[in-house]
């Protein structure tokens, strides 16, 4: 397995309680954006892979599973939160911080990165 730099949570109309989030890990910014962007497109019709991270309360990468599921229809305005998973350590940077950087749907099927 490659190793995971970013953890992401999404938010928006079409997922649950941000309090309990659900953590999916990346290899790079490109493929969070290729996973938001896969999410959009397919919007529930079709089984797509990820990298599932469980989190504890100390911000501590606990595990990883490679799952294919199908994910619930999207809406333009959801989002992605993205937080940086310290190197060696396996910690992410989550508890008590903002995100290091929001993905959002952009113009004509793009993507558009907000820095905090």
């Amino acid at each position: 397995m490659k190793k995971i730099r970013y953890a992401g949570v999404y938010s928006g109309p079409s997922y649950g309680n941000p309090w309990a989030p659900s953590f999916e890990g990346f290899t790079s910014l490109a493929q969070a954006e290729h996973r938001f962007r896969e999410r959009q497109e397919t919007s529930g019709r079709y089984p797509l892979d990820s990298t599932e991270l469980s989190v504890d309360s100390g911000g501590m990468v606990i595990g990883t599973a490679e799952t294919s599921t199908c994910w619930p229809s999207t809406s333009p305005e959801d989002t992605i939160d993205l937080y940086t998973v310290t190197d060696g350590q396996g910690l992410v940077t989550y508890i008590g911080r903002e995100p290091f950087m929001r993905l959002s749907a952009g113009p004509r099927g793009g993507v558009k990165r907000e820095n905090y």
